[in-house]
């Protein structure tokens, strides 16, 4: 008996000629996911961000912005300066509960981090902002540190939908 014969005998003894069958050519519709996608996806103009180069060069203005008199930076076990949300305006823990539901997603409850200090204040400044180049730069984040939850499932499922790609009723 030969290579190809064995071959065939045990999967015809075992009822897997299904299983070792080639699969069936698998087209999958390719989902964009940037900046200007999350932007038309969430109807947002195109603007020109001033907020990244005002957070390049902050100054400790922002923080005056943004918090009680008096407060000072904490530095964090991981180096990384944070302030206590208790300290912050009541005004800015509105705009800094859905910024860290909707915008830089994060688990800490009782610090806020520096750049979401200064996306806070950019905000209540009404510097212009691009959300999408933010989100998708939280999404690399989310994926690079492995971080256990995923960040934005709506977005990424409604692109994917958008996109054509096949969603089964046993999905959730």
């Amino acid at each position: 008996m030969g290579y190809e014969d064995f071959v065939h005998s045990v999967i015809i003894k075992h009822k897997w000629r299904q299983f070792c069958a080639h699969p069936a050519e698998v087209v999958v519709p390719v989902v964009s996911i940037d900046e200007d996608t999350i932007n038309q996806f969430y109807g947002l103009d195109d603007v020109e961000d001033l907020h990244t180069e005002y957070a390049a060069n902050a100054s400790a203005e922002w923080l005056e912005n943004v918090c009680v008199a008096d407060t000072t930076w904490t530095v964090s076990t991981q180096g990384k300066l944070t302030i206590p949300r208790a300290n912050l305006t009541p005004q800015c823990k509105v705009w800094y509960h859905f910024l860290k539901t909707r915008l830089m997603p994060s688990t800490h409850i009782q610090t806020v981090s520096k750049d979401r200090v200064l996306l806070l204040d950019s905000i209540i400044s009404g510097w212009p902002i691009d959300v999408g180049k933010i989100i998708f730069q939280g999404l690399g984040a989310c994926a690079a540190n492995k971080c256990g939850s995923l960040w934005f499932p709506s977005l990424i499922t409604s692109l994917c939908a958008n996109s054509g790609v096949p969603m089964f009723d046993t999905e959730e």
